[in-house]
Formats: structure tokens, sequence, C-alpha cells
């Protein structure tokens, strides 16, 4: 008999907390496109026809925070697709009817985590201006905070909503759904490529602020309107963009690294087994005088070889190389900006200016 499932007290508290469907999405860009439509007058007000003091960066912060929303909006429908791939490959087994059970219970565990994202972020940001009010209260900053604690609940369920997505490994650990691994698979990584190819797409949503922080950070210093103040904040903010972008890639496909690597392990015993009876069937070929008998046995080694080399080969990770290559050219280039820095503070620009004067 199946164990129910209770919720505790605090995951009734929290599943009363709505989830921005369509609709809500929908009027938040409305709200979202009305401001980018209105920031051009203000601007106006404030600076006529001044261009190069308009306050780009907050527009383009707004238009980055759309995109975001946009792609981050799209995580549920790949991460669908891709727990379908995987059952129609064979690379997931369940029982009949527990199929639907487990994505039942799946999508219940993301839309929980969806919620205490969405929590998460609102004390985050009301903490923020907490602090800031304090200091010196304003009501025109009051405002801006509960506008800015709506929309960070929004995409806080987002990021909720990848965090259990990145914990499917654990989950079909939990729920005993079997990960088939298979060397022989035409994807060339067992069969788990869309594993790789969502949390790599997943990764570069998470990188959306990072890519939004090291643009405007090498912009700063030859934008006509001083932003010199933001420089360091940015830096630091971009160090960590990269480690959250870098761990929302790692940790998920290392569960599924640790699946691959026992599964390898079981498989090299195949692979040993399959070593001996290609000695034998070459032994077999050697002694053997008749044509068909030959050409049968070649046939049987080939085929063996193929299966073997396949095992002996098989990769532990479930990303292929292109994806690899991909994730580490976007990563060396987020970090220049951090080397860039790095050698900006520890060389003397100028010293080495005036020498180069002098020696030509």
């Amino acid at each position: 008999m199946k164990k129910i499932y209770t919720p505790s007290s605090t995951a009734r508290v929290i599943a009363k907390f709505p989830l921005c469907d369509k609709t809500c999405l929908r009027y938040l860009y409305y709200l979202l496109y009305l401001f980018l439509l209105l920031l051009p007058f203000h601007e106006y007000y404030r600076n006529k026809f001044n261009f190069t003091q308009w306050d780009l960066l907050l527009f383009s912060g707004v238009v980055t925070f759309i995109i975001g929303l946009k792609l981050g909006a799209c995580v549920k429908e790949r991460f669908d697709w891709t727990v379908d791939r995987l059952f129609a490959r064979g690379c997931l087994k369940v029982e009949g009817e527990d199929k639907s059970q487990f994505l039942l219970l799946l999508e219940a565990n993301v839309r929980h985590w969806a919620r205490v994202g969405g929590i998460v972020a609102v004390i985050s940001i009301l903490g923020a201006f907490a602090i800031a009010l304090s200091q010196d209260f304003l009501w025109p900053r009051a405002l801006l905070g509960i506008s800015e604690a709506m929309g960070a609940y929004i995409a806080g369920t987002y990021l909720g909503r990848m965090a259990c997505y990145g914990q499917l490994s654990r989950q079909l650990k939990r729920q005993a759904v079997e990960v088939v691994v298979q060397p022989m698979h035409v994807d060339g990584v067992a069969g788990l490529k869309p594993v790789g190819d969502f949390y790599f797409y997943q990764a570069m949503v998470v990188a959306i602020p990072a890519i939004f922080l090291a643009v405007w950070w090498a912009i700063f210093p030859i934008w006509p309107r001083d932003y010199s103040h933001w420089e360091d904040v940015y830096l630091v903010l971009l160090s960590a963009a990269i480690i959250i972008e870098i761990l929302t890639f790692l940790i998920p496909i290392w569960g599924f690294h640790l699946i691959m690597v026992q599964a390898k392990a079981n498989w090299l015993e195949e692979a040993d087994r399959l070593s001996t009876e290609i000695s034998q069937l070459r032994n077999y070929e050697d002694t053997e005088r008749g044509a068909d008998s030959r050409k049968s046995a070649a046939a049987l080694i080939e085929d063996k070889t193929l299966c073997y080399w396949a095992i002996e080969n098989m990769p532990t990770w479930p990303v292929d190389v292109k994806t690899k290559k991909q994730f580490k050219l976007n990563n060396i280039l987020l970090f220049l900006p951090l080397l860039g820095d790095i050698a900006k503070r520890s060389i003397a620009w100028k010293d080495v200016l005036e020498l180069l004067k002098k020696l030509t």
C-alpha cells in the first residue's frame, strides 16, 4: 500500500501564496513596457536632449529584466520536454501508473520551491529597503520598495523552480525512478544529452544578470555619464553572478555524473566478458577453415568490439563536447572584466606608458 503524503503546516501556509500565471505575467509585461515608455519623458524633463546624461543604465536594466522573465517563463516548458525525451529514449523507467504519479509529485514539488523562492526574494528586497529607509525615510522610496518586492516575488518563483529542477537526480532516486544508461546510444553521452542541454539552457538564463553586469562594467569608463560609483559594486555582483551561473550548471549535472559513474562500473563487467568472448572468437576464426564460419565469426567480433569500446569510452558526464566548449567560452568571456580589474590594480599602467614614451 502506497504511503499517503501529508503536507506539513508550513507547507500548507506556503501553498496559499499565489503563483504568477500567463495572465499575471502578461500584465507585468504591460507595466514594464509602460515604464519604458514613460522613462524617456522623465529623462527629457531632467536632461532635455542631452542624451549622454540620460539614465540608460536603468533603461537597459529593465530591458534585461524583461528578457530574463521571458526566457525564465520558458524553463518549465523546456524541463517538461526534457523529461518527456528521457522517457521516450528509455533513459527513465517507471512502472505504468507510477509515471503519472511521479510527474504529479514532481510538479507539486516544483510549485512549492517556486513559492519558497518568491518568499525569499521578497524578504531580501524588503530587508534591503528597510535598512535604507531607516536612515532616510521617503515615501517614494517606500513605494518603490513595495513595487520591487512584487517584481522580486515573480522573479524569485522562477529561481525557485530552477533550483528544484536542479535536484532532478535526487527526486528520481527518491521516487525510485530508474535511470538507464546506454553506452551504445547515438548521442555520445549514453542517452542523457537532453539533461546536459537543459541545464546548459538554465545556466544561460541565470547568466543574463552576469552578462548585463559585465557589459556595463566595460562601458563605465568610456560612458559620458558618470557611473564610476557603480564600478566596484558591479564587479562584486559580477563575481557572485558568475559563481551562481557556474554552480547552476555543475551542481545539477553532478548527480547524473554519479549515476553514470556507477553505471559505467557495472557496464565494465560486461566489457570484460565481451573481451573474453572476442578473444575466443578470434581463436575460433584462426582455426576454422570454412569461409562462411569465418565471416560469421568476423561479424560477431566486429559487433562485440564496437560494444566493448562503446563501454570503455562511455563518458561519465551528461554533456556533449559542443556544450562543454560553449560553456567554457561563455565563462571565459564573463571572467574578462575580473581579469581586467586585477591587471588594472596590479600593474602601474602610468609608469608603463611613461617608460614606453622614453623608449620611443
